[in-house]
């Protein structure tokens, strides 16, 4: 749903006092400075510190994958080759090689920032600068107050349209101990006003996280009202205190907002005359379905216009919720009101918790987790996107010669179809969790809840054999594609791959199309779809048969080969499937299973490697290559933080005992190369390298980070390290 920008665990209040006797570490400066006009669109940020930084890895923030939080607004800057990293002596924060695009106004801020004695970043910091000629002159001057509130830990934002979404706010500010606040260079235009205090301090501001809001609010009837600069460029006054931050269910909060969705000259500020809720969103949503904010959708039929609110117990904020946000497609299209008996939030959780997640929270007890209500189908949530009028998977793939050939591209991420709320159907509570902190795909756990009924569905994947998946895939398959004939089954080696019961967490079924002359996949679990994408190549086109032997069979098999002495030998060993015609070099007429042990620390010629006949279990290859021990000159750490985020930024430890020219290459699960970056020659010692490209334009899964060593004599080394990327 709505990107609000991150989700984080609740810190404990006792870290207050430890960082009350320990020195402060506050930023000093930050090149360009606030107020720079003229700055270079290719440039270098630099962030000077107090003390020096953390830099053995141990302390990072999710989004930056580095020791200091930092957000660039607006965030579109570009990304293809920026690095992050710490001076020699750790006291400098640079961010290297920005590319921002010309006449445009950014701010940096710098939210939280981890010392080298464990201590966190006393205050935000702010930085306006401009790559144009000029900064407007406008401003919003206030204070903000809190009673025992250290009220320069407190960051204002200046926004236009929806609050916490990077891509409306206008401009930022940090008060002084005293709680005073400007927020300069503003055009001429209408703002609203809040402050965010970091009253858990883990370096992060966040109201879905029980981080303290307030906002200006001069008729105190918790409605945030708009400072208007189009008149006076130069407003003060803007006085607000912040607000106890309280879980609470959707509806109690939704008590509070309602009086603001009344027909004009009914007392209210509705945009037209039948508003009616259509969606409710609850970010950092509790286990007992408690959340300290609250984000509600309203639709007028008459006027065609969706307006809403971010709303606590005590503050209510206008904002359409989703406002530009495009990840998700089908909220545009959902205009079906609530009904007035829409179950609560509590309510439903209970219904969830008593299906499942009772277990679930007890396996995954840090897990966060995203509530959202709306008339829609949850099993339509797995269908196909209909956004290019559901021809995505009719096109036919790119086709990259002089590949070597792989099995599939695997890409992976939900897919909703744009459609979700169709006549008759009902309304429904959604759920989403995952434990940010667990490898396992298994901590993603998803429910529905019909709002009315109770009824409640498990929609989280599971583990399965190829054949529990295989009728809903064929029907898929020919959903999306009439002529679309099954290929090919293959279990991919990422989110735990298979187990040595045959099940594997997703199967991917392929399918060709003989009128589109192409391949394409449907990533499956649980009967549903968690993920499609077209396929540049397969090693067949001739249909699977009906008469192949489950996974479970052939599994049982390489077992007794000498499988399970291999998972022995190789703590962390994992299993990959893959079933069809044309993979097996000798016979490609034979219907084979693939099977193969490796491990991600083994190159894949060295893995364990069986194929048996698919439909008489005959073994027609038995292979095992022994790993030959690497040269100890070059040695390369576990790669951090790991797992990483799309677009994030990695740690990359390696240490040289010569001079060598060293070349880092991002591989995905088929052994393409994703990214490259060429260092040329490095000197011998011990060093991190902070890289930010590597992670550009991915998809989630399995990634492998090589380090490629040439010595002077022309001797290549090779050390990979394995990367999961959410």
């Amino acid at each position: 749903m709505m990107h609000l920008r991150r989700f984080t665990l609740l810190a404990s209040l006792m870290l207050l006092g430890a960082w009350q006797v320990q020195a402060q570490l506050v930023v000093q400066s930050i090149t360009p400075s606030h107020g720079s006009t003229q700055v270079a669109q290719t440039l270098d940020i630099d962030i000077v510190f107090s003390q020096p930084l953390d830099q053995t890895g141990d302390k990072l923030f999710d989004d930056t994958g580095a020791a200091v939080n930092w957000q660039l607004y607006p965030s579109d800057f570009g990304t293809d080759f920026y690095f992050q990293q710490i001076s020699n002596d750790g006291l400098t924060f640079t961010i290297a090689n920005l590319s921002l695009k010309p006449n445009t106004q950014y701010t940096l801020v710098v939210e939280g920032a981890y010392g080298a004695d464990g201590s966190m970043l006393a205050r935000p910091a702010v930085a306006t600068f401009t790559t144009g000629d000029s900064l407007p002159s406008g401003s919003i001057s206030g204070t903000v107050s809190g009673a025992n509130l250290d009220l320069s830990r407190s960051l204002i934002n200046v926004y236009t349209v929806a609050p916490f979404n990077e891509n409306f706010y206008a401009g930022f500010a940090v008060a002084d101990n005293s709680g005073n606040f400007t927020v300069d260079y503003l055009p001429a235009g209408k703002y609203y006003v809040i402050g965010m205090y970091d009253l858990n301090q883990n370096g992060q501001f966040l109201p879905d996280d029980g981080d303290l809001i307030g906002g200006y609010d001069p008729d105190k009837n918790k409605l945030v009202d708009p400072v208007d600069l189009s008149v006076d460029p130069n407003v003060t006054g803007v006085d607000f205190p912040f607000q106890d931050a309280t879980l609470q269910t959707a509806r109690q909060v939704y008590q509070v907002v309602s009086p603001f969705v009344q027909p004009p000259g009914q007392g209210g500020s509705a945009a037209g005359a039948d508003p009616a809720l259509i969606s409710i969103l609850g970010p950092g949503i509790q286990k007992d379905g408690r959340a300290y904010v609250w984000g509600y959708l309203f639709y007028s039929s008459s006027a065609d216009t969706s307006f809403g609110f971010f709303a606590s117990q005590s503050l209510v904020v206008p904002a359409v919720p989703f406002a530009g946000d495009t990840s998700v497609p089908f909220l545009d299209t959902l205009k079906t009101p609530l009904p007035d008996n829409w179950m609560d939030s509590d309510a439903a959780m209970s219904k969830v918790n008593q299906a499942g997640g009772n277990d679930y929270f007890q396996n995954f007890p840090n897990a966060r987790g995203v509530g959202f209500a709306a008339t829609f189908d949850p099993d339509s949530l797995f269908l196909f996107n209909g956004g290019d009028n559901g021809n995505s998977l009719q096109k036919p793939a790119v086709r990259t010669p002089n590949r070597p050939r792989r099995f599939a591209n695997w890409q992976t991420g939900l897919v909703p179809q744009t459609q979700l709320s169709p006549a008759g159907r009902g309304p429904n509570w959604l759920f989403v969790f995952n434990d940010p902190g667990a490898e396992e795909i298994l901590s993603i756990f998803i429910a529905a809840v019909d709002m009315v009924s109770g009824n409640t569905t498990i929609l989280s994947p599971t583990y399965g054999l190829a054949r529990d998946n295989l009728q809903a895939a064929v029907a898929a398959g020919k959903q999306a594609v009439s002529d679309a004939k099954l290929v090919g089954i293959s279990a991919p080696p990422f989110f735990a791959a298979m187990r040595p019961d045959g099940k594997a967490i997703f199967w991917s079924y392929i399918f060709y199309s003989a009128s589109a002359d192409s391949f394409f996949q449907l990533l499956m679990s649980n009967n549903r779809i968690f993920g499609s994408a077209p396929v540049d190549s397969f090693a067949s086109k001739t249909p699977l048969p009906d008469t192949f032997l489950n996974s479970d069979v052939v599994i049982a098999k390489a077992e007794q080969r000498g499988g399970a002495t291999f998972r022995q030998n190789n703590p962390g060993a994992f299993i990959i499937a893959n079933l069809g015609y044309g993979l097996y070099p000798q016979d490609p007429t034979k219907l084979v299973w693939v099977i193969q042990y490796g491990t991600y620390f083994m190159p894949e010629e060295q893995w364990l490697t069986f194929i048996f006949n698919a439909e008489n279990g005959d073994v027609l290859v038995n292979v095992e290559e022994i790993a030959d021990n690497l040269p100890a000159e070059f040695q390369l750490q576990p790669v951090y933080p790991n797992p990483q985020r799309i677009g994030g930024s990695i740690h990359i430890p390696l240490t040289l005992r010569e001079p060598a020219n060293v070349e880092i290459a991002l591989y995905n699960i088929l052994g393409q190369v994703v990214q490259t970056v060429n260092y040329g020659r490095m000197p011998a010692g011990t060093q991190t390298l902070q890289m930010q490209n590597l992670l550009k334009n991915l998809s989630a899964g399995i990634y492998f980070v090589q380090v490629k060593f040439t010595r002077q004599n022309g001797q290549v080394h090779r050390l990979v390290q394995r990367l999961i990327v959410r």
